[in-house]
């Protein structure tokens, strides 16, 4: 009899609120389906869990949603397993779950922690939701349920709740793709197709479960299915690319948009249309899709769409660059260095580079660490420069590896260290850069211990030389003449490099031809380089033509001629020069002199020491004394 009776109520009012619910009277509704509930009504709980959920005629409140479930669930209610799962589920983002729901309710209401309490009891000091969530989707699934054994078998993939196991994992997807779910096709597929989940690659297993996926409607399926067709890069499997993408675009899937604007790029295409791919890189791009940004700016830049417009690129590469890409980043930086786009701000440029370095951008880092060299646009830091220049030289940077060379092989930033100079530089030989190859092959050629190693040393030049580098010319030519039978061969490279305009190469050419040593004596040959390397700013021919015209030794005696070379020389600060100008300009001989630069010029001589400027300083200091 009183069975019969809890019946009825619970019949009435389960009657009761779904009259009230379609009535929009959602908080007497949610009073009718509680009465039902207690009088047990699976529905009725049901219902009550779906309105906490929604926060429809009560407090919106998962753990509420969560008892009610579980309370239909005791009656065997397969959905309510499933609903139970899924709420559960929910509680990732909180880091302890139930009892984390518990802590933060006592903090904001104690009532509301002691109703908890009642509702979870013990689970809320032992039980990981995700223990509980496997149980409910194991019963669900068990019981048939497609989208439960797809939830159930993410759980196992990914070892929530229990231990990680790709084969139950897999086992459960391919329940529940067969099924025809979906998300556990799409799933499937994917395992397949990276060769995850203890599955071996295999591409025509990956197509089947994706296709399947996408026919039911799954978006990313779609594009997933359109992006291995597109890598085949055949005719034939380009309706289907175009089909599968125009479906996932539909569906609002912005990836979609993006591969139908590769698609319509494809020059070679049937679907070539440059004004569709932009119309569809666009619609990604403001979705704030950063691939489809990034491809949007680089076609602005380059004026893959249209017109270039740097502007417009620059505006782009900005949006990516704020929403974190190293890369944009990077871009954004180059632009304020170079002005392209933008106003020419290297202070702005130093701050992307900064933070696409910070993000581990290789060549920002490297950019970074030259305006910090230079003190360009930020605070001069020569020790901040080497550790940029570091990480980027960590990452393979060719240029970064030779900048951290030359520093451990200065000493002035870092201690002097030529084994760790050398084996940075060899990294950044062997990536084919020929400056780093030659100053590797000056090390092996100069060094002390152990021994120099000259045959290593003409090969690392002999690189360089191939690269086009012309300085490793002028070093060869070094090496070569210190054996006689290389002697012809040294003379033929230094013409090489002095003709590319090296100017050590035409300042060593024209000595050889100068003293007859090697080559037979030529003046005319000595004069010609000499008076290329002064004019490249060699400041030892400065100082040697200003010897030879002033001394009329191998050539016509031209005073003049020899001081205004001394003059040169002596402003690109050679000592000497310094001292011969001044005493020319003393001496009163015939030339147009400057008594000042002569006077300025032997204090400056002596203040670095050289004795002859010392004693005509004293002399002259003397003969003043004499004269007062």
């Amino acid at each position: 009899m009183l069975e019969a009776m809890r019946a009825k109520w619970a019949l009435r009012g389960l009657a009761k609120g779904n009259r009230l619910k379609a009535a929009r009277k959602p908080y007497a509704a949610y009073a009718a389906y509680l009465q039902a509930a207690r009088a047990g009504s699976l529905e009725a709980k049901l219902r009550l869990a779906e309105m906490h959920e929604k926060g429809e005629g009560t407090q919106a409140s998962l753990p509420h949603a969560l008892a009610w479930y579980e309370g239909a669930a005791e009656q065997g209610s397969i959905v309510a397993h499933l609903s139970a799962g899924k709420c559960l589920m929910r509680m990732e983002a909180q880091p302890r779950g139930i009892r984390a729901w518990y802590i933060a309710a006592n903090e904001k209401s104690p009532a509301r922690a002691n109703e908890l309490g009642k509702i979870f009891g013990a689970r809320i000091e032992s039980e990981d939701p995700f223990v509980l969530a496997r149980k409910h989707l194991a019963a669900a699934a068990e019981a048939g349920h497609a989208e439960a054994a797809f939830l159930l078998a993410e759980l196992l993939a990914r070892g929530k709740g229990g231990p990680q196991s790709d084969t139950e994992a897999v086992r459960w997807f391919t329940v529940a793709a067969e099924k025809r779910n979906a998300g556990a096709a799409y799933g499937l597929g994917e395992l397949y197709r990276l060769g995850k989940g203890g599955v071996e690659q295999d591409e025509k297993k990956a197509l089947r479960w994706l296709r399947r996926a996408g026919d039911l409607g799954h978006a990313p399926a779609q594009a997933t299915v359109a992006q291995i067709l597109m890598q085949r890069q055949s005719v034939d499997d380009e309706a289907e690319v175009f089909t599968r993408l125009t479906a996932a675009a539909k569906q609002g899937f912005t990836p979609g948009h993006f591969l139908l604007a590769a698609l319509h790029s494809a020059e070679r295409g049937s679907y070539f249309d440059l004004i569709k791919a932009q119309n569809h890189l666009y619609q990604a791009a403001r979705a704030d899709y950063l691939p489809a940004i990034m491809r949007l700016a680089e076609g602005l830049a380059s004026g893959r769409w249209a017109e270039r417009d740097s502007i417009e690129a620059a505006k782009w590469y900005r949006k990516a660059a704020d929403a974190g890409d190293k890369n944009a980043q990077f871009v954004v930086g180059r632009m304020y260095a170079t002005g392209e786009g933008v106003p020419k701000v290297i202070a702005t440029a130093a701050r992307w580079f900064r933070r696409a370095a910070d993000s581990g951008h290789a060549v920002a880092q490297f950019n970074l660490g030259i305006l910090l060299e230079r003190g360009d646009g930020v605070d001069k830091d020569l020790a901040e420069a080497l550790g940029r220049f570091l990480e980027a030289a960590k990452q393979g940077l060719d240029v970064a590896q030779f900048k951290v060379g030359l520093a451990y092989l200065q000493g002035t930033v870092i201690e002097r260290d030529q084994a760790m100079a050398a084996r940075w530089l060899e990294c950044a030989a062997d990536q084919g850069n020929a400056e780093a190859a030659t100053l590797l092959a000056q090390i092996y050629a100069r060094r002390e211990t152990p021994p120099p190693d000259l045959q290593k040393a003409k090969v690392l030049l002999e690189k360089a030389i191939a690269a086009g580098h012309a300085p490793a010319m002028t070093h060869l030519g070094a090496i070569l003449l210190k054996t006689r039978e290389g002697a012809p061969k040294a003379i033929e490279w230094y013409r090489a490099a002095a003709e590319a305009g090296q100017i050590d190469a035409e300042y060593a050419l024209a000595m050889l031809y100068l003293t007859g040593n090697v080559v037979s004596a030529d003046t005319a040959q000595a004069l010609h380089w000499l008076a290329r390397a002064a004019n490249h700013g060699h400041v030892n021919a400065m100082f040697q033509l200003g010897v030879l015209y002033c001394a009329g030794e191998k050539v016509p005696r031209d005073v003049q001629k020899g001081s205004d070379y001394y003059l040169a020389a002596g402003r690109a600060g050679h000592v000497v020069a310094k001292y011969n100008y001044s005493i020319l300009v003393s001496k009163k001989y015939r030339i147009k002199g400057n008594d000042e630069i002569a006077r300025q010029f032997m204090q400056e001589a002596a203040d670095a020491g050289l004795p002859e400027a010392k004693a005509a300083l004293e002399a002259t200091g003397a003969a003043a004394a004499r004269a007062t």
